[in-house]
């Protein structure tokens, strides 16, 4: 029996049953239910049918199957029931979708996959030994992350859309306007290399500055912050003393705001990131409160980004001996 992939919990999602045929998926073209209000308790998806008001829809799903670069889950049950889901609140043009079953036939394993077309992009949709799909990443905040507002430092999730964040251009503090909430359920990926497996990055109290930050922070590995006006993602300076993946988190649920453009913000007294939303990344958020994120414009890092991102060695690497040194001299 595969892992659960999802939480406990309310989502917002569209989905839709098909059929496989000498290799082929098909979708009837009323089938699909769109932006439904879901839930989900353990291996059941439970909703309101849009389609046919007055029905409750329940799909179950003993395997499911996925690529990290794409918001499309396909969930099987051992009866032969197909389902492909979104997830979040899209505009999901389902007539761009296309299904074909190119794997071995076994129940579990990279050789049993299916083939994914959308907008004229193939992905192949794999499973872990387990038979559950592969995890992806997204950068963001753990719960309890403290953003600094125009009424003071408040929990990320306690953030809403309309609520003004203090934003920094430089030494200049100017106030902006959260367009977006995001939150998502994140399990680790146990076996792979710290930084591919899905721990979350523990940047401890003090370990960047005195007082920076002024109390510890959890964030994704790729989550960026700003060092020497230039962002670097936090997985680079991990040192295993004052910056270290948290193995004692194996689950855990990571939030993230979008404002109107790629910010700079403090959290927890550190100089980090507003989401930067690009074309693969924004399904990765179970629950979305806010504008669409259809309406917006994908961003870059090379054309959008508040202050350049830069991963070079010779910039990163003697920013990362000095904060190791520091992490020595602290626990001296």
């Amino acid at each position: 029996m595969p892992s659960e992939i999802f939480a406990n919990g309310s989502y917002v999602l569209s989905g839709s049953y098909f059929t496989v045929t000498d290799g082929v998926g098909y979708i009837k073209p009323n089938d699909p239910e769109k932006n439904v209000d879901a839930t989900i308790d353990g291996f059941w998806i439970t909703f309101d049918s849009v389609n046919s008001p007055g029905t409750t829809v329940r799909w179950e799903y003993d395997y499911s199957w996925g690529n990290k670069d794409i918001g499309i889950l396909i969930l099987g049950d051992t009866a032969g029931a197909y389902h492909v889901i979104v997830m979040g609140n899209t505009n999901f043009d389902w007539s761009s979708l296309s299904i074909t079953y190119t794997g071995e036939g076994e129940s579990t394993g990279e050789s049993n996959f299916f083939t994914v077309t959308y907008e004229g992009v193939s992905y192949d949709f794999t499973q872990d030994s387990t038979g559950t799909a592969p995890v992806s990443f997204t950068p963001c905040y753990l719960a309890g992350s403290l953003v600094k507002t125009t009424k003071g430092f408040e929990n990320i999730e306690d953030i809403k859309p309309g609520d003004m964040v203090l934003t920094y251009e430089g030494d200049v503090e100017l106030p902006a306007r959260v367009m977006w909430v995001g939150a998502s359920f994140v399990k680790v990926l146990e076996g792979p290399h710290d930084d591919m497996a899905g721990y979350p990055v523990t940047v401890c109290k003090g370990a960047l500055g005195d007082n920076v930050p002024f109390e510890n922070l959890s964030v994704t590995s790729e989550h960026c912050i700003v060092i020497d006006d230039k962002f670097i993602p936090v997985r680079m300076l991990v040192n295993g003393k004052s910056i270290f993946y948290d193995k004692s988190q194996v689950s855990f649920t990571v939030f993230h705001i979008l404002t109107e453009r790629h910010r700079v913000i403090n959290v927890n007294g550190v100089l980090s990131e507003t989401y930067l939303l690009n074309d693969k990344s924004s399904w990765k958020f179970s629950v979305q409160k806010g504008i669409s994120l259809s309406s917006v414009e994908a961003m870059s890092w090379q054309e959008d980004a508040a202050v350049p991102l830069c991963c070079e060695r010779g910039f990163v690497e003697p920013i990362w001996k000095k904060l190791s040194e520091r992490a020595k001299e602290d626990l001296s």
